[in-house]
């Protein structure tokens, strides 16, 4: 979602996207490296050719994520007559990303970001920034665990604002391929919804958005990871105080089909979450940090839940630059 700026006081787009790794760390730290060189590249190139134009923000933040699949499994775990119950498996997950002014109304933004259902994307898009309507747009490469075949596909979103008061957003993503092999061999799709209001002191905002991958690992067999969250949040601030913080709620469901021909299995895990996360700006550098947990989940039969879902929380922590 756009950013909208009230006077002086930032109002920063929720963060919800994500990086899933593999263990062993060194097999995921080798393909981290071959991704972020060409992010890195761009990255120099739109710093050095656009940079008079205005400021340059460098984001960088990761953590891990336990609310997820294994990502080898192929069998379901209601099928499974030692693993019914879930288990849930250590992703790290995290962001890369490079805004920057081409003019006044206009901003570009390369990004790198891996989350444990759209595994990693590589992207860039531009962006308006208008009073009451802004619009994003640009293309994404969608990249395996075992560097695939990359997915191609576009994004975009929309947003009316009417300032301190409302605003709506509407934002989506979708790759082109996985009936067309010249594009990729997976399809990956987002959608979100997201509605927020300016009231004294803080934003309150509802959001629903999902997430969903379908990939073919082997000739007869076809998997969909799924990620739908419905999320109350509410950001707090005050003017020249230099924390941002915002709490989160909702609810969410996890699940993932097994498609062996004409037979479809399906594990669905849904728990009921709370997070925080707070900004802390020290003049042109801002820290990041974040927890979520679930206080309770409710997995599909045959499907056993964890004894403990507090043991599925995710964390992340990073820092953000901007330079003039």
């Amino acid at each position: 979602m756009v950013g909208v700026k009230i006077g002086k006081i930032p109002v920063f787009k929720q963060k919800t996207a994500i990086i899933p790794l593999k263990l062993p760390f060194s097999g995921g730290l080798q393909l981290m490296k071959r991704i972020l060189f060409p992010l890195f590249c761009l990255g120099l190139l739109l710093s050095g050719s656009l940079q008079p134009l205005g400021a340059l923000e460098v984001e960088v933040t990761g953590g891990v994520d336990n609310l997820t699949f294994h990502p080898d499994r192929i069998t379901a775990h209601g099928q499974s007559a030692e693993y019914k119950q879930f288990e849930g498996y250590p992703f790290l997950y995290g962001d890369l990303l490079v805004r920057g002014d081409i003019t006044e109304k206009l901003k570009y933004e390369a990004l790198l970001q891996r989350d444990n259902i759209l595994l990693n994307t590589l992207g860039a898009k531009l962006s308006t920034n208008m009073d009451y309507f802004n619009i994003e747009f640009g293309p994404f490469v969608g990249i395996g665990d075992n560097l695939e075949r990359p997915d191609v596909g576009i994004m975009g979103g929309i947003e009316l604002a009417l300032p301190g008061i409302v605003f709506l957003s509407i934002n989506g993503s979708s790759t082109l391929g996985f009936r067309f092999d010249f594009l990729g061999d997976g399809k990956r799709e987002t959608a979100e919804v997201k509605v927020g209001f300016w009231l004294p002191h803080m934003i309150a905002a509802f959001s629903v958005n999902t997430r969903s991958y379908t990939r073919r690992p082997e000739e007869s067999l076809t998997l969909r990871d799924e990620l739908t969250r419905f999320v109350g949040s509410v950001d707090f601030y005050a003017k020249n105080f230099p924390l941002i913080l915002r709490a989160d709620a909702g609810y969410e469901v996890l699940s993932r089909s097994y498609k062996w021909g004409n037979t479809e299995t399906i594990d669905e895990l849904g728990a009921v979450f709370v997070g925080v996360e707070g900004r802390f700006h020290i003049k042109q550098l801002c820290v990041i940090g974040g927890y979520e947990m679930p206080l309770r989940l409710n997995a599909s039969a045959p499907m056993e839940s964890p004894a403990n879902a507090r043991s599925l929380y995710k964390f992340k922590a990073g820092v953000s630059c901007t330079f003039f």
